[in-house]
């Protein structure tokens, strides 16, 4: 019985063999960009899987309003002091760090001729215990 399938298929395969290329051609297109989705996707719920305390850390964002009461984009941008009010005025806050661009864009310039990009951000000393 499988013999038989397969002789009809080889025949079919032989017989349009353009038309069987177009179709397996398209299959192996869609089978491969499926497959960089769901890479893509493992990759993005497997972020920051290492931290141990992940389910107790949370960004704060901002949606800067202006005068008029306009509201502008999020962004993952907060002022300075935040901090000092979060850890002083909220009970379920146990920790909060400033993670600050420092330095950045800059081109280090060596005597061989060769650039390099230099980029940091600055943080407080409470980085490490938080984020391990």
């Amino acid at each position: 019985m499988l013999r038989n399938y397969l002789k009809t298929t080889l025949r079919s395969l032989l017989r349009h063999r353009f038309f069987s290329f177009i179709n397996i051609f398209g299959l192996a297109i869609a089978m491969s960009i499926c497959m960089g989705i769901i890479m893509l996707v493992a990759d993005q719920l497997m972020y920051d899987r290492y931290n141990t305390n992940r389910d107790r850390i949370f960004r704060l964002n901002s949606i800067p309003i202006s005068e008029k009461g306009v509201e502008y984009n999020e962004t993952a941008t907060t002022a300075l002091p935040i901090q000092k009010e979060l850890l002083e005025k909220y009970t379920g806050v146990e920790k909060a760090v400033r993670v600050i661009r420092g330095f950045g864009n800059h081109w280090m310039e060596i005597e061989q001729n060769v650039n390099i990009p230099v980029a940091g951000s600055f943080v407080d000393s409470e980085f490490l215990d938080l984020f391990q």
